[in-house]
Formats: C-alpha cells, sequence, structure tokens
C-alpha cells in the first residue's frame, strides 16, 4: 500500500515539476489550467490520506485550521480553470466564459471561511465536490456538437466521477470492492491526469509546429518586405550629382518597410522636372501602385513638353489600374537657365517657394487626383525662381495632424512652419519642420514623410 501511495504521489509531483517547467517555455493558457489541476488533486489527496496532518500540519496546528480546508475546493477551482483554457471556451461563448470564470474564483471563497469557521470551510468543500464535478462533467458533455476537445475532456473527466459513485455505492453496502476505495479513486485519479497530460502535450506539439511554420512564413514574409524595400529604394533617386546647377536635398522617411511616396528627378534638355507623389494607402499595397507611378513618369516625361502634359499623360496612364486607389502629386519644372519654374498640381499639398528674403509664397493650381478622371486635363501656373530661393515639395504626412480634440487649433500651417524655419538650410530645416507636426501627432497617427528642397544658385552655376 505504501509503495502504490509513494508512486502516486510521485508521479503527480513529477508531472508538476514538469509542466511547472513547461509553463515559463511555452506560456499555454491549458497547460497554466493543468499545472493548478494537478497542485490541488495532489494537495487534496494529501489531506485525505492524513499525509498533510501527519508531515506538515499536526492536528491543532494553525496551518491544519487554517489552511487545509481550501484544499478541498482548490482541485474544482484549477479544474473550471483547465476546462475553459482546455476547451478555449471563450471562443465557443464569451458569456458562457465568463460564468465559468466567476464560479471559478467564487470557490476560492473557502480561503477567508477557513478563517472564520473550519467546520464552515469544511461543508463549503464538500458541497463543492459534490456539485462542481458533475456540474463540469454535464457542461462539457453540452459543447461536445461545437467541440471535438469536449467529447475529450467529458471522457476524461468523467473517470474520477464514476469511480466515485462506485466508492459510495461500496461504501452504502450495495456491493464489495475487488481493491481498496483509496486505491479506486486514486487509480482514477491517475488515469485522467495522464490522459489529460497527453492531450496537453499533443496540443503543445501542435501550437509548437504552428509556431515554427509561422515563423518560417514571417521570415520569408520579411524577407519579401526587404527585397521589396530595395526595390522600392531603388526607384528613388539616389544620387543628385547629374543636375549640378541645383542643391537638392531630399528628406524621405517612410511609416514602416513600405510606403506610398515617391520623388523623381529628370531631365527635359536644359529644364529639370521634378516629381512629388503619394498614394493612398500604406504598405506593400501602396508601394506597388508607387512603382506604377514610376513606370508612367518615366513612360510620359520623354515625351511632355509641360508640367501640365506629363501630369495628364500620367492621369491617362494610371487611370485603368487606379480603381480602388488614388494619386496625388505635384510636377515642377524648372529651367537652370532662366529660374523660369512651372508647376501642375494633380490633387496634391501646395509646394511653397521660400524666398531669400524670408517671404513664403505658395505655387500651383488646385486639380483632383491622378487616376479619378482619365480624360482630365491639368492645369500649370509659372513663377520665378531667383538665386537662393527654396522651392519646398512635400507629401501630407509631413504637416497632417487628425482633429482629436486636444490643441488641434494650435498647429501651425505649413506656411507658418517653413516661415518659422527658413533660418536653416538642408537636413536641418527638414527636421525642424517634420517634428513641428509630429510634436502634435500620437505615434499610430504617423505616416510616410517625403519633403524636397531645391535651391537655384543662378545661371552661373550651368556647366
Amino acid at each position: 500500500h505504501t509503495f502504490w501511495q509513494s508512486m502516486f504521489f510521485g508521479i503527480l509531483l513529477v508531472m508538476i515539476v514538469f509542466y511547472g517547467i513547461g509553463l515559463f517555455a511555452f506560456k499555454d493558457a491549458a497547460v497554466r489550467g493543468y499545472l493548478m489541476y494537478l497542485s490541488g488533486v495532489t494537495l487534496y489527496f494529501l489531506y485525505r490520506t492524513g499525509m498533510y496532518h501527519t508531515y506538515l500540519a499536526p492536528q491543532g496546528d494553525f496551518w491544519y485550521n487554517t489552511i487545509t480546508a481550501p484544499l478541498l475546493v482548490l482541485p474544482y477551482s484549477g479544474g473550471l480553470l483547465f476546462l475553459r483554457t482546455f476547451l478555449r471556451l471563450n471562443r465557443i461563448s464569451a458569456k458562457l466564459d465568463t460564468w465559468v470564470r466567476f464560479f471559478q474564483y467564487l470557490l476560492l471563497i473557502a480561503l477567508p471561511l477557513a478563517l472564520l469557521s473550519r467546520s464552515m470551510c469544511i461543508g463549503f468543500g464538500l458541497w463543492v465536490s459534490v456539485i462542481v464535478g458533475p456540474a463540469a462533467w454535464i457542461l462539457s458533455w453540452s459543447l461536445v456538437r461545437k467541440s471535438r476537445s469536449a467529447l475529450l475532456f467529458s471522457l476524461i473527466w468523467g473517470i474520477p466521477i464514476v469511480s466515485s459513485i462506485i466508492e459510495i455505492l461500496s461504501k452504502e453496502g450495495f456491493y464489495a470492492l475487488p481493491v481498496p476505495r483509496e486505491a479506486l479513486l486514486q487509480g482514477a485519479i491517475m488515469i485522467e491526469v495522464l490522459c489529460f497530460a497527453v492531450l496537453v502535450g499533443l496540443r503543445i506539439r501542435s501550437e509548437e509546429r504552428t509556431r515554427q511554420t509561422q515563423a518560417v512564413r514571417l521570415a520569408l514574409i520579411q524577407k519579401d518586405l526587404i527585397r521589396a524595400q530595395e526595390i522600392h529604394s531603388d526607384l528613388l533617386p539616389g544620387n543628385t550629382d547629374a543636375f549640378p546647377e541645383l542643391q537638392i536635398h531630399t528628406h524621405y522617411q517612410p511609416m514602416s518597410y513600405l510606403g506610398g511616396d515617391y520623388y523623381s528627378f529628370v531631365r527635359h534638355g536644359r529644364r529639370v522636372g521634378i516629381l512629388v507623389a503619394d498614394v493612398t494607402g500604406h504598405g506593400l499595397p501602396a508601394a506597388l501602385d508607387a512603382s506604377a507611378v514610376h513606370v508612367a513618369h518615366q513612360t510620359i516625361y520623354k515625351r511632355s513638353q509641360s508640367a501640365a502634359d506629363v501630369l495628364s499623360g500620367m492621369n491617362e496612364f494610371l487611370a485603368p489600374v487606379s480603381s480602388y486607389r488614388f494619386t496625388s502629386a505635384v510636377y515642377a519644372i524648372l529651367d537652370t537657365d532662366s529660374g523660369a519654374l512651372e508647376v501642375s498640381r494633380a490633387g496634391h499639398p501646395a509646394p511653397y517657394i521660400l524666398r531669400s528674403d524670408g517671404s513664403v509664397v505658395e505655387v500651383g493650381p488646385e486639380a483632383p487626383l491622378l487616376g479619378m478622371r482619365p480624360e482630365m486635363q491639368y492645369m500649370q501656373l509659372e513663377y520665378q525662381l531667383f538665386p537662393e530661393d527654396r522651392l519646398i515639395l512635400y507629401t501630407d504626412g509631413v504637416f497632417e495632424v487628425p482633429d482629436r480634440g486636444q490643441g488641434v487649433e494650435s498647429v501651425p500651417s505649413m506656411q507658418e512652419a517653413i516661415r518659422r524655419n527658413s533660418h536653416l538650410d538642408g537636413e536641418s530645416f527638414a527636421v525642424a519642420v517634420c517634428s513641428l507636426f509630429a510634436a502634435f501627432r500620437a505615434q499610430e497617427d504617423q505616416d510616410g514623410v517625403t519633403l524636397l528642397q531645391i535651391k537655384w544658385e543662378g545661371p552661373q552655376t550651368v556647366r
């Protein structure tokens, strides 16, 4: 008898240690529920077999009077937690999961009851043992049609319940058991915990395989995103040495790996074409459409004579592929001999000329987004750029601030932001302007940012 008792408790303790370590490794809710149930079962049998009284808390000891009684309900509280997590009850019925969670914590009322009256606590624990186990069994059977796990739970959970019924019938003298009553219940519990251990282990293995598969897929997706980022970056001009007549500074910061912002510089004879575009949306879809904008620009600008011609041609090119996504764009052509400037806009924020005296001039006519009206012919306006003047082009990610009712009225306009920082130049100017607006935005409201500064130094720099 002592041998089997020792084996019973030894197996329980080994499983508690094993799943206790596994809980740190896998962070699985079912493992946590099963571990609490195992702990409760172990403490309950220590109490029931008298080992607790003999070795840990003798009769009359403080711990005997205050701690032993709650052990009667701990297995059932842990069992309800295991039921919820093993069946993933929150996925079957959130309301039912809430009720089971409520009763799971309600059982722990035995702890303060023990401080008031040990007899009351034992009575509470006995009623719990009569009600909760069968109730959980009936609940699991009622969910069999919705979850295959419920069938497995019902079959295994019922093993000690059936053995308890047999034990009670034997105790009332209906028939004699061929084995000691304690051995019957312990054997049933051992079968139950071993069966649940197998199921929990299979679930851990399945979820670990799923995590590994997802990790591989995630690595492939990240690799594809990095490659897509490289391709998208290759579309942007990295070297502006081909335009010695101009001082060009670019500030480009996508919201994530990829974005829908695009800019380009091209030659129109002695003139330089400057495009800034912004595809609606974010991420990979917007980056793919930005590639279409690149193709459209490279196709159209060579046969166009003006900024308006370029946007009109790009609009016609992009309309068939813009069924659900549109593009804002601004196109400027600067004559490097005379400083004459043409500006055409398609639903894009207005560029500004920052004069050498610090004044700021808005440029470009308003017009619809590219792709909205295939037949649209865009207009342009002409301006004069002088030496040391700066042309500022940007996307709406620079200045847009969502209206959340918190100081939006104090956000400066883009024109005011440029004027405030007119004493700065290059990267310092771009960072100062962008930071001014970023301070009014939450992290989740940040968008891709593109800001170009083009300075014409005059006809004497032409080579």
